[in-house]
């Protein structure tokens, strides 16, 4: 038997390891699940759990994309990771795809023929297929790069992005606006020769569809 003053110990004892229990952290259900609980302040939570777990998971995926080793020694895992961001149309990826818009599985499978762009699938140029799903986004960064850049890979990649999302007539137009808002002599020229490449692919495509 115990004794009163043992029992009253006992008694604290209990009473602190429950204590201490109670204050160890819970594990929370998954976010997703306290998406249908009825308090507000619940769904808020979780909504702002997954918004950081998205940001976090791309930010992961971008810089799989931005490493030139990656590109030299796992170019079917930079591949897979621009299809993902493709994926999820995550426009904060815009700028490293623009980056690295002339990557292919295969360097030679991204003709700089401007002909030839018209045709092939998009999985060959994963770059120019995410870019064509985030869709609008990209557009401002597509023409900016045209503008900077003397590399015939990475303009014919570009003009490919323009051609899907606008066809040719708009996205001509849009390289005329460009040209004609741009102040810096070399842009300008960098952006004639781009729409001029363009131009010569409509004419093309006209010369067979006519013949």
């Amino acid at each position: 038997m115990f004794s009163g003053r043992e029992i009253v110990l006992l008694t604290l004892w209990v009473a602190v390891l429950l204590c201490i229990g109670s204050a160890q952290p819970q594990p929370k259900e998954p976010a997703v699940k306290r998406l249908l609980s009825k308090d507000a302040s619940t769904r808020e939570e979780a909504q702002q759990e997954l918004l950081a777990a998205r940001t976090d998971l791309i930010s992961q995926l971008i810089s799989i994309v931005d490493s030139e080793e990656n590109h030299q020694t796992r170019r079917e895992s930079v591949r897979a990771t621009m299809f993902i961001l493709g994926e999820m149309r995550a426009t904060e990826a815009v700028s490293v795809l623009v980056k690295y818009i002339a990557f292919a599985d295969e360097p030679t499978v991204l003709t700089a023929t401007p002909h030839r762009l018209g045709s092939g699938p998009l999985s060959q140029v994963p770059a120019v297929e995410a870019l064509v799903k985030i869709g609008e986004p990209c557009l401002k960064a597509i023409i900016g790069k045209l503008a900077t850049t003397y590399n015939v890979r990475e303009q014919a990649a570009c003009i490919r992005v323009l051609i899907e999302l606008r066809e040719r007539d708009a996205a001509s137009a849009m390289l005329a606006d460009a040209i004609a808002k741009e102040q810096d002599t070399k842009k300008r020229e960098r952006l004639h020769s781009s729409r001029g490449r363009l131009l010569s692919i409509r004419q093309r495509q006209t010369n067979v569809d006519q013949g």
